[in-house]
């Protein structure tokens, strides 16, 4: 029982620690785009995942990508998707 809670507590620090640097990432300079790539790259390797997406969604229940980022390897679907039902 004693290591679970390690574990969560370990966890939990790990995860103010990641949003911490996020937080300094999206402040630190005034070129915002180029501090939501960094941080959608950030946010895409701490949680393990291909592609992280920022999404607007209009009142019709559709969508359309805003900010994308994707492993190296893969191909970017942001200008392939327009606007799309949810």
């Amino acid at each position: 029982m004693q290591t679970d809670w390690r574990n969560e507590e370990r966890n939990y620090n790990s995860d103010i620690k990641f949003l911490t640097r996020l937080n300094i990432t999206l402040t630190s300079d005034h070129d915002y785009r180029s501090n939501l790539d960094n941080a959608l790259k950030m946010i895409g390797t701490y949680c393990r995942n291909d592609r992280v997406h920022i999404i607007k969604i209009y009142p019709d229940m559709t969508f359309t990508l805003l900010h994308e980022w994707h492993k190296p390897s893969l191909p970017s679907i942001k200008n392939k998707s327009k606007k799309q039902k949810c």
